[in-house]
């Protein structure tokens, strides 16, 4: 399994159709002051899976790292994949909203880390400073 597409964004959302819409992608944010929170923070992840990975459960874990490596925040949780994908690859998206949930308590580079059990499979990496 892997990240396919590991963005940050404003807003994410599936449509009815089965598509997706992420608006506002961005890789740099301004703030007032720190610590802060960031408004509006969504964190979209397009997994890949093989035919033998469908149809279980796996634990993933989402980790935010300082651009000295310590742990500024992180979460655990459960997906499940679908066992209708058949003899091929199959993607699904996790849409994590983060809004208001994080403090980040400095200017600087930041990294999301996606783990699945103990193996990472994407990150995607930011800067944020002082608007």
């Amino acid at each position: 399994m892997r990240a396919t597409v590991c963005k940050l964004c404003q807003y994410a959302v599936e449509g009815h159709d089965g598509t997706y819409t992420l608006a506002g992608i961005y890789n740099r944010a301004g703030v007032s002051g720190f610590p802060a929170k960031v408004s509006a923070l969504t964190l979209a992840i397009e997994l890949e899976f093989e035919p033998a990975e469908g149809g279980r459960g796996y634990p993933i874990r989402f980790v935010l790292v300082d651009e000295d490596g310590q742990v500024v925040w992180s979460d655990d949780g459960e997906i499940e994949t679908s066992s209708e994908a058949g003899p091929r690859t199959a993607t699904f998206w996790i849409l994590r909203r983060l809004d208001h949930q994080i403090e980040i308590p400095g200017p600087g580079f930041y990294r999301f880390d996606i783990f699945i059990g103990e193996e990472p499979i994407g990150e995607t990496r930011f800067y944020i400073e002082q608007a």
